[in-house]
């Protein structure tokens, strides 16, 4: 095994691990005991939320490149 096929494994074993991380997390929310926000949630309305969020970032981009 050469050195690039290590690194592509090691790659793909931590990706997994933090998909299975954010996995847990979202089960986590969406449980009888989770978040009331999260369990609501649709594609719809998370699109909303994420492009909303999307412009928060872009005019703090913007705004920081301007005021340093």
């Amino acid at each position: 095994m050469g050195r690039g096929e290590f690194v592509d494994d090691h790659l793909q074993s931590n990706e997994m691990t933090e998909i299975s991380r954010l996995k847990r997390i979202v089960e986590t929310l969406r449980s009888e005991n989770g978040c009331s926000w999260d369990k609501v949630q649709t594609h719809s309305s998370l699109k909303a939320a994420c492009t909303e969020d999307a412009l928060w970032s872009i005019k703090s981009v913007f705004l920081w490149k301007v005021l340093r």
